[in-house]
């Protein structure tokens, strides 16, 4: 892959990053304004909601080494797109109300595959 495309991945990457910390930090911070935002129910406690926000940030945090040093860290940048592919199938299983979340991950994790595949 050339630098053109390490660029672009790592871009992607990033996008990927401020996405998902701006979904994650209302779940953690304002858990109830947060799931209203995409009208999802309201749980009993919000103790698994904010944990949920949490993970996704720390998830997120581990993303930076990849998109920092895409070119450095090569095929490790694959598990950027495994997990991608992941969130996304375990969100269209939920059907409903998440699949806006199943088609963020598929199209993040597409672009990224999509560039990271690309031989130029």
């Amino acid at each position: 892959m050339e630098p053109t495309s390490f660029r672009r991945f790592s871009l992607a990457v990033w996008l990927g990053i401020a996405g998902n910390v701006a979904l994650a930090v209302p779940l953690l911070f304002v858990p109830a304004w947060g799931l209203g935002l995409f009208s999802l129910p309201l749980p009993d406690t919000f103790v698994w909601t904010r944990l949920a926000g949490l993970l996704v940030i720390l998830l997120s945090l581990m993303y930076v080494p990849v998109a920092v040093l895409p070119e450095k860290l090569g095929r490790l940048c694959w598990l950027v797109v495994i997990a991608r592919a992941g969130a996304a199938a375990f969100f269209l299983t939920q059907g409903g109300a998440y699949l806006p979340f199943a088609a963020y991950d598929a199209l993040f994790g597409v672009a990224q595959a999509a560039l990271l595949a690309a031989k130029k």
